[in-house]
């Protein structure tokens, strides 16, 4: 089978709205088009989905069967992009921060704030010198750095800046000190 989530929402709709029409209004898109895609639809699945009686669409017993299922596809793709959203709004994930020594100073306080402007990001540290930090971010091992550098991969205070967790360099000034 070979049908799109675009098709999945019009055969749900057409379920819905017992007509082509009604749901082509509520779906924006023409009657036609509706008509077309259950067609498609109907030809992927190689059943019958509807009872056409009296420009009526009431779902066969193939159609009440894909019904479920098609909602449970819509249901799960609809998880999936309030899961990435989630991701993209920091609501959850993890962050892993290589740091120097020094950075217990002042990034304990920094840390502090971002926990409390995203509870749900479980932030890990990782310790260690200069080249132990380029080491770790040459190997994708660490998200982002802070500690001194000479033109390597970490600047100071300037990685954290530029992380998409603290992308509102105004809500972290110290970050941004440099």
């Amino acid at each position: 089978m070979n049908i799109t989530f675009r098709q999945l929402r019009v055969f749900v709709e057409v379920a819905r709205q017992g007509s082509v029409l009604r749901a082509a209004e509520a779906l924006h898109v023409s009657p036609p088009a509706v008509s077309l895609q259950i067609k498609e639809i109907e030809h992927q699945v190689g059943q019958r989905l509807f009872d056409r009686a009296n420009r009526r669409l009431t779902l066969s017993t193939a159609g009440e069967y894909f019904l479920v299922y098609a909602r449970r596809l819509l249901g799960t793709l609809k998880d999936a992009e309030d899961a990435m959203a989630r991701f993209s709004r920091l609501e959850s994930g993890r962050l892993t921060i290589g740091m120097v020594s020094s950075a217990k100073y002042y990034l304990p306080q920094l840390l502090a704030q971002f926990h409390t402007e995203h509870p749900a990001v479980d932030v890990r540290l990782k310790l260690g010198n200069r080249e132990a930090l380029v080491a770790m971010m040459q190997r994708n091992e660490v998200d982002l750095c802070d500690g001194p550098t000479t033109g390597g991969l970490c600047q100071p205070r300037r990685a954290l800046c530029d992380a998409p967790a603290c992308a509102d360099h105004r809500a972290h000034p110290p970050l941004c000190a440099g």
